[in-house]
Order: structure tokens, then C-alpha cells, then sequence
């Protein structure tokens, strides 16, 4: 059985894409070592559909990026690729009265 070793991050988790454009915060994040994961929050949609991006986002992106962090030999600036939280992107619609599923039951097309 092979055992993994537990690591132990120091990062930093920021939505501020625009803290890297000011001096005083990279000379800081520079000088502190830590690694910083950014994630962009997609203004464009508010509400439950925003929230869900974002957390989609760090969900799907975080297990990357600790597995890269894992293997850094110094200070790491990372940032998530958004998911696409549009309808097109998430999900397809089927209704099964015009295109019935395989094995769909004849009584049940309306």
C-alpha cells in the first residue's frame, strides 16, 4: 500500500484579479512567500447562477492547483479558469414527447 504524505499550503485565495496591478499588494504577497489562487467572479451573472460559478470554479480548479502546489519548489500565483455558468454550457433539455429517450415508454409520449 503506498502512502501519500500530507502537505501542509500556505496560500492566499482571492476573487481581486486587479490585486497584482497594485505595487504595495505584490511587493507584500512577494515578500510573505505565500502562494496566491485567484478566481474570477462573472459579474454578468448575479444571484444563485454567480454563486454557483464561483463555487463550480474553486471545485473544479482547487484539486489542480494543490497538486501543482504539491509538486512547487517556491512561490506560486495561480489563477482558475471560470466555468461557464450559461444555459447552453450547463445543462440540455430533452423533451421526451418530440425525441424520446431509448427505451422510453410509448404511453408516456402524450
Amino acid at each position: 500500500m503506498r502512502v501519500r504524505r500530507r502537505t501542509a499550503f500556505r496560500s492566499l485565495s482571492r476573487t481581486d484579479t486587479k490585486q497584482l496591478s497594485r505595487p504595495l499588494e505584490v511587493v507584500a504577497i512577494a515578500e510573505s512567500g505565500l502562494h496566491r489562487i485567484e478566481y474570477r467572479q462573472n459579474h454578468k451573472h448575479g444571484g444563485l447562477v454567480g454563486l454557483g460559478a464561483a463555487i463550480a470554479t474553486v471545485c473544479a480548479g482547487l484539486p489542480h492547483a494543490l497538486a501543482e502546489l504539491d509538486q512547487a519548489d517556491g512561490q506560486r500565483l495561480i489563477s482558475l479558469n471560470a466555468v461557464d455558468p450559461s444555459q447552453q454550457s450547463r445543462l440540455r433539455i430533452v423533451d421526451p414527447a418530440s425525441a424520446p429517450p431509448k427505451f422510453w415508454p410509448a404511453s408516456s409520449q402524450g
